[in-house]
C-alpha cells in the first residue's frame, strides 16, 4: 500500500520535531514529494530565520493548531521516561517455585542452571497473611446472602476453591491493620 501524502497540504502549518525530546518548532509546508512509504516535505521554519529545509514526513507531528495538546502529551511521556524507580532485575521467590510454575519453566525449556543462578539472586517471596482482626472486619461487612452461599459451598465440599476466591476479592485485606 502506498503512502498517503494527501494530509500534507502546501501552506499548512505543522509542528516539527527533530527528535521527540526536542522542542516543537513551527513550520509551513512549501512542497510535498510522496515516496512509497513516506514523503519528503520541504518546509519553512517560521521561528527564527525562516530557513527552508527538506524533512521526512515522520518529523511533522501534528498541525500547529494542536501544538499545546501535543506538547503536553510529549511532556507526560517524558515524565514517564524520566521516572527513575529502580526495578529488581530478578523477581522475588524464584528459589521456591510452586509446582505449576516449575511445570511452566519446564514447558518453556528454561535452562535449569540459568534458573538456579537467577534464584540465587532472588529475594525470598514474602506473603503477608491478613490478620484475624482484618478477616473479622471483612466477614462482618459481607451480606447475609453471601455468607449463606459460602456455607452451602463449604458443606458441598468446595471449601478450598472458596477460600481462594474469597481472599482474592478484598485485594487490600492483608494491608488492613491488626
Amino acid at each position: 500500500m502506498a503512502f498517503d501524502a494527501s494530509r500534507y497540504v502546501v501552506g499548512d502549518e505543522w509542528v516539527y520535531r527533530l527528535r521527540d525530546t526536542e522542542p516543537s518548532e513551527r513550520v509551513r509546508i512549501k512542497a510535498v514529494t510522496p515516496k512509497k512509504t513516506t514523503a519528503s516535505i520541504e518546509v519553512e521554519f517560521l521561528d527564527g530565520g525562516h530557513r527552508v529545509q527538506t524533512v521526512p514526513s515522520s518529523r511533522l507531528k501534528t498541525r500547529w493548531a494542536n501544538v499545546e495538546a501535543y506538547d503536553a502529551q510529549q511532556a507526560a511521556w517524558q515524565r514517564i521516561a524520566d521516572f527513575d524507580e529502580p526495578e529488581s532485575a530478578v523477581p522475588a521467590g524464584l528459589a521456591e517455585l510452586p509446582g505449576p510454575q516449575q511445570a511452566f519453566a519446564e514447558f518453556l525449556r528454561l535452562d535449569r542452571d540459568l534458573l538456579a543462578v537467577a534464584a540465587a539472586a532472588s529475594a525470598p517471596l514474602v506473603v503477608k497473611a491478613p490478620s484475624d482482626a482484618a478477616l473479622k472486619r471483612w466477614v462482618k461487612a459481607q451480606s447475609a446472602v453471601d455468607k449463606d452461599e459460602w456455607l452451602l459451598r463449604i458443606l458441598r465440599g468446595d471449601g478450598a476453591h472458596l477460600r481462594v476466591e474469597m481472599l482474592r476479592v478484598p485485594w487490600d485485606l492483608g494491608r488492613s491493620g491488626s
